[in-house]
């Protein structure tokens, strides 16, 4: 007997985590057409809008026309047997399937607001940040978080020689690209540091909206429970009294849809010329548009989850927080 449809939500949640995280990557096997594998909820709808039905998510280079082919690679359920009270019992946990054919990450070289990069003082590209670190053994030391590819569109390895510094929206020099996560191996991430020069410089342009906290791997677990998300991207105000319209800062709500936790392949070739695989990623649906870039994931209370960095019309991609603080990911250890 299944017992799926007798589990309440939290428990179904807490089932497809566990199945995603031991066999995300066998699962991701079953077809070469498989970029990632994630526990979460169905989408639903040409503009995907998430239902509460707890999935194994199957994200794919580009859906099958055919049902019947679809099936042939992932079946319409996963099997597995996790332990509920004192055994074990038998339960089919549905599968959704999420085209990235058309995905990207969300740069943009319209440089109407935000965090500009400048190579040789030309301006390359655009962002959010998502959040200001301080190194853990030197708290002087302090350091603007925000995607790899908003310094630098090309994620060049190179990175002083590729940016020579970074600007506010406001023209302000922050200082020089410092390093940034690597885009290879387990803790690879779209992500890199700034170091902040100016010392009377807290809050840059995030406009006092900072994250005050971290999620953990237990927040992210619980996820589901929690409130409404938010991302902190710039979103453009209509002009009032005869004033030009202008870009600020702005909440933008968004729905958790699932977590993946092994890699994932995202397609950087529009602007870096090859794909990367970043793992560890939280996925959300709203109304994303290239630039949000870097744009801290976070909830009414201030924690943040994650940073944006890739999306596919409304479906979202974050890091998730705990892999952004990965002791490793940057050579030394950072906090908020």
């Amino acid at each position: 007997m299944d017992r799926w449809a007798q589990l309440d939500e939290d428990e179904r949640f807490r089932i497809a985590l566990d199945v995603a995280r031991r066999r995300g990557r066998d699962l991701s096997r079953l077809s070469t057409n498989i970029i990632g594998v994630g526990a979460g909820y169905r989408l639903r709808g040409a503009e995907p809008e998430r239902v509460s039905e707890v999935c194994i998510r199957f994200l794919v280079r580009q859906k099958w026309q055919d049902r019947r082919a679809r099936a042939s690679r992932i079946p319409d359920h996963i099997v597995a047997y996790p332990l509920i009270g004192d055994r074990r019992v038998r339960v089919r946990i549905p599968t959704d399937v999420s085209d990235l054919s058309a995905g990207s990450p969300h740069a943009a070289l319209d440089l109407t607001g935000g965090l500009v990069s400048r190579h040789k003082g030309t301006p390359q590209s655009y962002g959010s940040a998502c959040c200001a670190v301080s190194s853990a053994s030197n708290p002087a030391h302090k350091y603007l978080l925000s995607c790899h590819h908003v310094f630098s569109p090309t994620m060049s390895a190179t990175l002083p020689r590729q940016v020579d510094c970074i600007v506010s929206d406001s023209g302000q020099r922050i200082g020089p690209l410092v390093v940034a996560a690597s885009t290879r191996g387990p803790l690879a991430m779209d992500a890199a540091l700034v170091r902040i020069e100016d010392e009377d410089i807290d809050t840059l342009s995030m406009w006092g909206r900072w994250p005050v906290s971290r999620a953990t791997d237990f927040d992210l677990s619980v996820l589901h429970q929690r409130g409404p998300l938010f991302v902190l991207c710039r979103q453009q105000v209509p002009a009032v009294d005869g004033q030009p319209p202008e870009l600020r800062t702005q909440a933008l709500e968004v729905r958790f849809v699932g977590v993946t936790f092994h890699p994932i392949v995202f397609d950087y070739r529009s602007i870096a010329g090859k794909r990367f695989s970043f793992g560890y990623t939280i996925q959300y649906v709203g109304a994303l548009r290239p630039g949000d870039s870097g744009a801290a994931l976070i909830d009414t209370g201030g924690m943040l989850y994650g940073m944006h960095f890739f999306g596919q019309g409304s479906l979202g991609f974050a890091v998730a927080a705990p892999r952004l603080f990965e002791s490793a990911a940057f050579g030394f250890d950072i906090v908020l």
